[in-house]
């Protein structure tokens, strides 16, 4: 994210399930690691 974006942030696992949760998501999820970089799902 901050390659790409000027003002990127790096956030930890916490951080995005804090963010989701307060976006009105009711989970959040790592499915895998690649590259160290995480994908992760977000359940409405």
């Amino acid at each position: 994210m901050l390659s790409q974006c000027p003002r990127g942030k790096e956030r930890a696992y916490e951080e995005f399930e804090a963010l989701a949760m307060s976006s009105g998501f009711s989970s959040c999820e790592r499915l895998c690691c690649a590259y160290d970089m995480w994908v992760m799902e977000f359940h409405k």
